[in-house]
């Protein structure tokens, strides 16, 4: 703290507390009388000589023109948000609405990457990585094997690339507090690998893994006509992910044996670090809502709705929260 900031009188808001919350939720009430006002009149009959489809089209227009001048979510987020809103308010098909910007699929890889962006930022995924280490390594090969799901699991709804830049320094800092030498700890190497191993092999377990799946899908519906919904996808894949699981880590520990006989010390150290986070933020807990009711999405609504379509709600949703900025998600995606 700066000992200047002691010197400065503290002000107390003396305002009755309703005041103060109406205040402070002006944005949100806001947004909330525009939702209303849209689902009003779009209820009402459109003008003589308008189609139904067109009039609709006109409010939304109107909305998205008062989101951009108000500024209430950033300019780009508004765009992706009104591109979805065609096909939800039946205005156009989802294919026909995002053929005129490119392939679904990459609105679809776009979302699960400020998805991702949003874990990593708040620090949700971090401290899920630590708590999971700390509860779960309490040996060398416990431990090994522990990072090496973890970083399947991650990628079960994040971008493999961005679980592995987030589980890399931990590791490092397991590996530096166990003393472990570069070039010559055997245990370091499986460390890395696992994390390597464990990132591509959970990233073909989900959508969200990578961009690899969501394009193998799109393209199968276009040429074949053959339509995959996350939770199809999800049980295919686990028939291959789950021995591959099995099979790369005992690969991983032929080639790279264990030469340590405790890993105390990175526990401590990672269990140190874990609680000078202090408590979970409120970030932290709306992040994992968003990506929980995303998920739930994809898997009960996605054929209905579509798989961009219901990334695109998640990320608007963080922007409403305002969980993230585009600033901090330009820094991810």
């Amino acid at each position: 703290m700066d000992p200047l900031s002691l010197d400065k009188p503290l002000k107390i808001d003396m305002r009755p507390m309703w005041q103060i919350v109406l205040d402070r939720t002006t944005r949100y009430q806001v947004l909330a009388l525009l939702a209303a006002v849209v689902a009003v009149v779009y209820q009402l009959s459109p003008p003589t000589g308008l189609s139904a489809n067109g009039y609709h089209a006109l409010i939304l227009f109107g909305a998205t023109i008062f989101l951009w001048v108000s500024g209430l979510l950033p300019i780009a987020v508004t765009s992706l948000l009104a591109m979805v809103m065609l096909p939800i308010c039946g205005i156009m098909s989802e294919k026909q609405a995002f053929s005129l910007f490119g392939n679904e699929a990459v609105f679809f890889i776009l979302g699960a990457f400020i998805l991702a962006a949003a874990m990593t930022g708040t620090g949700l995924s971090a401290r899920l990585a630590r708590f999971m280490l700390v509860r779960f390594g309490s040996t060398p090969l416990r431990l090994a094997w522990t990072l090496f799901l973890l970083a399947a699991g991650l990628s079960f709804c994040m971008s493999e690339h961005a679980v592995a830049a987030m589980l890399f320094p931990v590791v490092t800092e397991i590996v530096e507090s166990l003393g472990g030498k570069p070039g010559k700890s055997n245990y370091a190497k499986l460390l890395l690998m696992s994390i390597a191993w464990g990132c591509i092999i959970g990233g073909i377990a989900t959508f969200l893994g990578g961009a690899r799946a969501p394009l193998a899908a799109s393209m199968l519906r276009e040429s074949r006509g053959l339509d995959f919904t996350f939770a199809e996808w999800t049980s295919a894949a686990l028939m291959i992910v789950i021995p591959l699981l099995v099979v790369g880590f005992v690969v991983l520990l032929k080639f790279f044996p264990i030469d340590v006989t405790s890993v105390e010390n990175g526990r401590l150290f990672l269990n140190r670090k874990r609680l000078e986070v202090g408590r979970v933020s409120a970030n932290e807990l709306i992040t994992a809502l968003i990506v929980t009711l995303t998920i739930g999405g994809w898997m009960f609504f996605g054929k209905q709705l579509g798989l961009a379509t219901v990334a695109i709600l998640a990320t608007a949703a963080l922007f409403v929260f305002r969980v993230v900025t585009w600033q901090m998600i330009e820094e991810y995606v």
